[in-house]
């Protein structure tokens, strides 16, 4: 089972940048909305500079938040291939998680549970 920790810390990594990609469109969407509201307010319009207002920060919130699952992923997938000790508990951890996101995140979690739990890949990892 070694010889997957490389491709289980490639799939992590493209999985980051699929939620990158996410975090890039909603931050547009935000950016709109806000422009939005600014033209609203610029030319006397009260709801359309609420609804800008609010809807750009949903928008930027849900852009964050998606951004706080996505950059740990990225770190994740980089450390498993550079074997660093802590990486193997901190893809468990993500797989679990990503267990509830269905498709690709039940995927992705149920690859990382298989390989890291292996004895051998447990092995590699305590040994460094």
């Amino acid at each position: 089972m070694t010889k997957y920790i490389d491709a289980l810390g490639l799939a992590f990594m493209a999985y980051a940048a699929l939620e990158l990609i996410g975090v890039l469109l909603v931050l547009t969407f935000a950016l709109l909305m806000g422009g939005v509201g600014g033209f609203g307010l610029s030319t006397g319009d009260f709801e359309a500079a609420v609804i800008g207002g609010v809807y750009g920060g949903i928008l930027l919130f849900a852009a964050l938040f998606e951004l706080a699952f996505a950059v740990p992923k990225l770190l994740v997938g980089t450390a498993l291939r550079r074997r660093a000790p802590w990486s193997r508990i901190g893809a468990l951890l993500l797989g679990c998680v990503g267990l509830m996101n269905v498709p690709l995140g039940t995927a992705l979690g149920v690859f990382a549970i298989v390989v890291l739990v292996d004895k051998d890949v447990q092995a590699e990892f305590e040994a460094e």
